[in-house]
């Protein structure tokens, strides 16, 4: 069954690897092979995050970025023609690691933006994105595959474990465990690489929240499990209020930082909620009792049928 389990983990992982690219809409690469020979958007080499949004990406805070942009959309950076640029426009952002690699011109990582025809393209604004490693497009649908992949995989998970009474420390470890992989998902800066500890996150999400809900249900008495079970739906309907302070960092100190630091708030509090809680701490006792009373219900009511 193990073997199994994996088998099915990495046949999902390649389906997802698969689902990585988009078609290909814009110019081939070869379009900006001569890209040195363009018109430079910035004059000098840049380095810092101005705008706050950089976060891991583009070499980091650290790294050297120069803009080009070709014959088509120049006049656009040269102010002899107006917004938007027109098709067949290509930015391309050459990012290196420092200011060593910069006067070396070594190892630059390359990131190209391709103006695409009227309505080719409405959800990116008619842009096409190459990244780095060669894919096209943004990726966003490809992540959100990858991140409920993990999602199955976290249930699958729980479901071969089978009903222990042994749960609190599965609970708090894949809790902190999801933490500690979505801040690791926010400073990996290769597109494929993101895909491991983002998986692996949303499986440890899955598993914890799996465990959390079942455990709810079987401690609450009868009387007020509808109750509990509204109240357990709050959980998707407080999460926009939630994003609200979520966007305010985002624009203040980037996406990427803002999850980081979420991230690690979640590990603070989990952490503290342990240390604090002696109902909590003595959650695998009280999970035992009512499973011991639950099958003691179960053997009564076989009885009860047998005669």
């Amino acid at each position: 069954m193990k073997i199994k389990f994996i088998m099915t983990a990495v046949g999902l992982a390649i389906l997802s690897a698969c689902m990585s690219t988009s078609p290909q809409l814009g110019a081939d690469v070869s379009a900006w092979d001569n890209y040195l020979s363009w018109y430079k958007v910035t004059p000098e080499a840049t380095t810092g995050d101005p705008t706050g949004f950089l976060g891991g990406v583009h070499t980091g805070t650290r790294g050297y970025r120069q803009i080009y942009v070709n014959s088509t959309g120049e006049a656009v950076n040269r102010g002899s023609a107006s917004y938007p640029y027109p098709e067949g426009t290509i930015l391309l952002k050459e990012s290196f690691d420092n200011q060593a690699a910069l006067d070396a011109r070594s190892n630059a990582e390359l990131t190209v933006m391709i103006k695409l025809a009227a309505g080719q393209s409405p959800a990116s604004g008619d842009w096409e994105y190459v990244r780095p490693d060669g894919a096209r497009g943004s990726g966003v649908g490809t992540l959100v595959a990858v991140g409920g992949i993990g999602g199955m995989l976290g249930s699958i998970w729980i479901l071969r474990r089978g009903d222990r009474a042994q749960r609190l420390h599965l609970m708090i470890g894949c809790t902190i465990a999801f933490g500690i992989f979505l801040a690791i998902t926010t400073r990996v800066t290769n597109f494929y690489l993101a895909f491991i500890p983002l998986l692996l996150a949303n499986m440890c999400a899955s598993a914890s929240q799996t465990v959390n809900n079942a455990t709810i249900q079987l401690l609450v008495h009868d009387r007020v499990r509808g109750r509990m079970s509204s109240f357990m739906m709050l959980s998707f309907g407080l999460t926009p209020i939630g994003v609200f302070p979520m966007a305010m960092a985002a624009d203040r100190i980037g996406a990427a930082n803002s999850i980081f630091g979420a991230s690690v708030i979640l590990v603070i509090v989990v952490i503290a909620f342990i240390l604090l809680s002696t109902t909590l701490r003595n959650l695998d006792t009280s999970v035992r009792a009512a499973l011991a009373r639950t099958n003691e219900a179960a053997e009564s009511k076989l009885v009860t049928v047998g005669q």
